[in-house]
């Protein structure tokens, strides 16, 4: 199963991942390279980059934009945007400062930007969490459904540590506010002032030279002014280490997370990529860690509950309806037998196009369930006429199917044909039209040609066992079509009735003869 199909939107999406604690400058150059092998794609019209990309700008983030050539000029399957982006995960190969992954854009508005698997693990203590994350990623990166996948809790951010010695400090006459200040103004830098020059208005910012800045002893090279205005080194006030810490620490449902992020691989669909990772999970999570699902992964298992409801509903609704109009509750489960009928055409059409289960086919199948009854519904509305005119069970059954065969076929075929420019569309956004369009005419064109079987053998199989269960007679089977006519008049002559052809008084009486409904006064 799957959420949404992949269309040809005519864009691409690439995400690039330097190693924390890189500058903006490594990330641009690895953004170089990226954009060289994009522009080696004949089908790329243009693109852009930002880099800095993300929710707190990480200085290791980029992500790039770009749009293929029209439709009209990428008639050739290979130049669909989905082949595109499968050769260009072979391009970006050879980049190695850095992960490069080009992403399909989602099929709705706001999707895509970030990868379609998104397994959240939830606990309390992080470094606990980040082992966890770290091995459950590792043994993911391992399995063949699943492409890409990396975590966002990864305690490798270097970072610079300085303790002070308060005692020492006091000692010597230092304030904590004075040490601070010197190791900003000098590795940060701070703007004192600006000016004008022209139109231009210039930022004067005091720091040290780069070279004087960058490596750890460089700051025990700085000196800080004590009160009597003596000039101490730093480093002995300070002690200076290196440690690594995660770059952010995320939340979800309040608890403590990392993301698993990824894609499925080539041919899986998203609840088979979600289901190996459930596997896993129940394989080596410890018992006090929980799991759930974000971003389109939470909305495609969302989508699925929510239309096995609509479904359930929709068959109640249809029973409730059926069991008001033939008075009967046998009736309506007969005719709702066409509905597993339809979802078999409905399966089998998509499996034979190698379509997924998505939410449009979803909608399809809901389509299906008022399209496939109405067939049935001719059959066992017309059996039971047959049966108020006397006829046999069986006989009933077998009449009904062969004087409703064209009405049938005419009327599912009409709406066959009227799906088919839906089921064999093509171009931009075909997916979504294919998928529905698909799952609509197997369906059809299945529970068509068998319920004009299957539909009377359970007719008489169930009329049977309701009249020897129950001591039914015809008319109680026929739900309430009246042997000798349902008036014989109302008093001023005009009764209406279904009869053997003698209505009395001066009432209308109706018959069939030779599937013919006949009217006489």
């Amino acid at each position: 199963q799957g959420f949404l199909p992949t269309e040809d939107r005519g864009r691409v999406f690439v995400s690039v991942s330097a190693p924390e604690g890189v500058s903006v400058q490594y990330t641009d150059n690895v953004m170089r390279q990226v954009e060289d092998k994009l522009s080696q794609i004949p089908e790329m019209r243009g693109y852009f980059s930002i880099v800095g990309f993300g929710r707190s700008a990480q200085a290791n983030r980029a992500f790039a934009f770009t749009n293929l050539k029209p439709w009209s000029e990428r008639k050739k399957p290979e130049e669909a945007q989905q082949e595109i982006v499968k050769r260009l995960f072979g391009a970006f190969a050879p980049i190695t400062d850095g992960r490069v992954f080009p992403i399909n854009p989602g099929s709705l508005p706001g999707t895509g930007r970030t990868q379609p698997v998104q397994f959240v693990l939830q606990g309390n203590d992080l470094e606990e969490l980040a082992r966890v994350s770290e091995e459950f990623t590792n043994e993911a990166q391992q399995l063949p459904q699943l492409n890409n996948i990396d975590t966002d809790l990864k305690i490798n951010k270097p970072e610079i540590s300085v303790e002070i010695d308060r005692a020492q400090a006091s000692n010597l006459g230092v304030s904590v506010e004075d040490i601070a200040r010197t190791l900003q103004i000098m590795m940060g830098g701070e703007d004192i002032t600006n000016f004008t020059q022209g139109n231009q208005r210039y930022d004067v910012i005091v720091r040290a030279e780069e070279q004087f800045r960058n490596s750890l002893q460089n700051i025990d090279d700085l000196y800080v002014r004590t009160e009597s205005g003596v000039m101490i080194p730093l480093s002995n006030v300070v002690k200076v280490s290196t440690t690594t810490t995660p770059p952010q620490i995320n939340h979800f449902n309040r608890f403590r997370s990392a993301t698993i992020q990824g894609s499925p691989a080539s041919g899986v669909s998203l609840g088979e990529a979600l289901q190996v990772l459930d596997d896993l999970a129940d394989r080596i999570l410890p018992a006090d860690m929980r799991t759930d699902l974000q971003g389109e992964s939470s909305q495609f298992r969302d989508a699925g509950q929510a239309t096995m409801l609509l479904f359930a509903l929709a068959m109640i609704f249809i029973f409730l309806t059926l069991a008001a109009q033939f008075e009967s509750y046998i009736d309506p489960v007969v005719i709702l037998l066409a509905v597993p009928l339809s979802l078999l055409g409905a399966f089998g059409a998509l499996w034979l196009a190698q379509l997924e289960v998505n939410v449009y086919s979803r909608i399809g199948l809901i389509m299906l369930i008022g399209l496939a009854t109405k067939n049935s519904i001719l059959i066992v509305e017309f059996a039971n006429q047959l049966l108020a005119e006397g006829m046999s069970i069986t006989k009933a059954a077998v009449e009904a199917s062969r004087l409703r065969f064209r009405p049938i076929l005419m009327t599912a075929f009409s709406t066959i044909f009227g799906v088919m420019p839906l089921a064999f569309a093509s171009g931009a956004g075909a997916a979504s039209r294919v998928s529905i369009g698909m799952s609509v005419m197997g369906g059809m064109l299945v529970s068509t040609i068998l319920s004009l079987y299957v539909v009377p053998i359970f007719y008489v199989m169930a009329k049977g066992l309701q009249s020897r269960l129950f001591h039914k007679s015809a008319e109680e089977l026929a739900g309430g079509y009246d042997i000798n006519g349902f008036s014989n008049g109302n008093g001023n002559g005009n009764g209406n009735g279904y009869t053997n052809g003698n209505g009395n008084g001066n009432g209308k009486a109706s018959y069939v003869k030779d599937g013919v409904k006949e009217l006489k006064k």
